[in-house]
């Protein structure tokens, strides 16, 4: 680009004397583009020509990565003038603030065209640019549609670093939140989260409030409660709206567990749906605390909302890991819910869903485990009523459960059956717990003479237990299902209950399997690979 003022001729890139137009080529280097102002790029004695005309009528002169600027580059009004003071380097500078063309990629980023004349010292200043900090202050330059539907959390971040897209505050960046934004969290280590809400105060045509929140390119942060005096100690609350979490860790532990707080990842109170992929959750359930990945509070407690408008909210889990003392899913008070757990691993001291009744008569919910790999400490299911007429609304949530291909391990020293249901009718189990096998699952390491289910009637009565072929009958395991109960050894097996706070996907692989079924000790055709799964932080 040459600055010239109206007397000077236009300027050319290559000038050829005695030579025929065809015989100059003019081609970017690969990965490098240029930017010309009333520059022409070939001109001979007899003809000028355009660029277009050299890639139309010049053989092997390529167009692609020259850009013809439309309007005046130059950020000073006299470039030539700037040259004589004691800051020449002014006469380089673009208007990069007003003019996308005036950068290019530069691997991963993207700086501006020209020289930048970057200071002696180590301060990273560009003097023809004194605000801009190489890989911090990005361009202006028109964004694709994925740029435009991602917002950086970053907590720590310089002042230079804060510009449009970057916030320092969650809360104000949930605020100009839009419909299927990724959230990309730049942070390593741990980050305490209070009570984000996440709803859809969207404008008319807008659509409903679709979130993802994801780390950003070489972050690994770990989400943690803010540890305050308050009760409630979520992290993020849905109130409307849908919320994916990927590849994110939750580590989760009340800090005054004596005063009853409660702690969750994520509270859903009249959200939609909420998903994690990838994810691993670390319980640490004390005292008088209740913890939680995923937590259905009373609704009527703590938002207005008309009861046909309720959603049933879908929660799901993905190649995720959950592990400690505490509940995967706790839904209250007659909540439903859909809950689902696919190619996961769960090993925790407590249900993995937990649904409680006492409200509204009626209510039903299902879920569905694939590939689960479940080291069981607590049970699986955990459905409880309060005592009185069950037809008012006291017994437990009705749940169509599916279990498919899991592998159901018993934790020595737990005891726990695969289900448990507090409140139903020991004779009428099936209209409380529908469990339904599509596709075989295995248990291992259960006592022969240990209950998979126990039923215990709201008021009087005995529980009733399940063993085996009585699990069987409700579950409808395919034929030959007691051939799929068997031994095995893991890898690093928990030997108390406080061990399972620092369980990793490797500490659960099988060593050794004894199922008389099978003829090869590895063909286990149930649980999930394990070496597909993220690993815990310590």
């Amino acid at each position: 680009v040459v600055p010239r003022s109206s007397a000077n001729r236009r300027g050319v890139v290559v000038r050829a004397r005695d030579a025929a137009a065809s015989g100059v080529t003019l081609v970017p280097i690969d990965g490098h583009a240029s930017a010309y102002y009333e520059v022409d790029p070939v001109a001979t004695a007899d003809e000028t020509l355009t660029f277009e005309q050299c890639r139309t009528a010049a053989p092997g002169v390529d167009g692609t990565g020259h850009v013809e600027l439309k309007q005046r580059p130059w950020q000073a009004a006299d470039p030539l003038a700037a040259l004589a003071t004691d800051e020449p380097w002014r006469a380089f500078a673009l208007k990069i603030a007003t003019d996308p063309q005036l950068f290019a990629a530069s691997g991963k980023r993207w700086l501006p065209l020209g020289a930048w004349f970057t200071a002696p010292d180590d301060s990273g200043l560009h003097r023809a640019y004194p605000t801009l900090y190489d890989g911090i202050w990005p361009p202006p330059r028109p964004l694709s549609a994925e740029e435009q539907a991602r917002k950086v959390w970053f907590p720590g971040a310089p002042d230079a670093a804060v510009r449009p897209g970057v916030f320092k505050e969650l809360s104000t960046l949930l605020k100009a939140a839009k419909p299927d934004d990724v959230i990309l969290i730049r942070h390593t280590g741990e980050l305490k989260v209070d009570n984000a809400e996440i709803r859809g105060a969207l404008k008319p045509g807008e659509g409903e409030l679709r979130l993802t929140f994801r780390p950003d390119e070489g972050a690994r942060p770990v989400l943690v409660p803010e540890g305050d005096d308050d009760r409630d100690q979520t992290l993020f609350k849905l109130k409307s709206g849908e919320v994916t979490f990927e590849n994110l860790h939750f580590v989760l532990r009340a800090n005054r567990p004596k005063d009853g707080q409660t702690v969750a990842a994520v509270a859903v109170i009249g959200g939609k749906a909420c998903r994690f992929v990838g994810c691993t959750f670390t319980l640490a359930e004390e005292d008088d605390s209740k913890v939680a990945a995923v937590h259905l509070p009373d609704i009527d407690k703590v938002m207005a909302m008309d009861a046909g408008a309720r959603p049933v909210p879908k929660v799901s889990f993905e190649k995720c890991v959950l592990r400690g003392k505490g509940r995967g899913v706790w839904a209250e008070v007659s909540r439903p819910a859909s809950a689902s757990f696919t190619d996961s691993l769960t090993v925790l001291d407590g249900p993995v869903l937990l649904s409680e009744g006492g409200g509204k008569p009626g209510a039903s919910g299902e879920a569905k485990f694939v590939r689960l790999a479940a080291l069981v400490a607590g049970p699986l299911v955990e459905l409880r009523g309060k005592p009185g007429d069950a037809k008012a609304g006291s017994g437990p949530v009705r749940y169509k459960v599916e279990a498919d291909e899991c592998l159901f391990v018993s934790v020595a020293g737990a005891g726990k059956p695969l289900a448990e249901v507090d409140g139903a009718d020991p004779t009428d189990l099936k209209t409380v717990l529908d469990w339904q096998v599509k596709k075989a699952n295995r248990y291992a390491n259960f006592d022969a003479s240990a209950p998979l289910a126990i039923v215990r009637p709201g008021t009087e009565g005995q529980a009733k237990e399940l063993a085996r072929d009585d699990w069987f009958a409700h579950a409808g395991e395919p034929a030959g299902a007691d051939k799929r109960f068997g031994t095995l050894q893991l890898a690093t097996a928990p030997q108390t209950l406080a061990d399972l706070l620092k369980v990793k996907p490797a500490d659960a692989a099988v060593k050794t399997a004894d199922f008389p079924d099978m003829a090869e000790p590895k063909a286990l055709e149930a649980g999930t690979d394990l070496k597909a799964l993220p690993v815990p932080p310590e």
